[in-house]
């Protein structure tokens, strides 16, 4: 992610605020965007769920 964010090519995150599922971060990845961002200042979520996307994104082969 570093190395592409040095480059000129435009790189897509998707703010998670209300996933629950790691279904999410695998669909994230299949419609083309790079990254998650697992938003826990404005919202509920736990930082076990926060965990849970963070490893299915990198399973799915983005970042988080």
């Amino acid at each position: 992610m570093r190395d592409a964010l040095r480059g000129d090519a435009l790189l897509l995150c998707l703010a998670l605020m209300n996933s629950r599922t790691p279904d999410v971060p695998a669909i994230t990845a299949a419609a083309g965007y790079d990254a998650i961002y697992v938003d826990l200042e404005h919202t509920a979520t736990s930082l076990e769920t926060a965990a849970m996307l963070c490893a299915s994104a990198i399973g799915a082969g983005i970042s988080a």
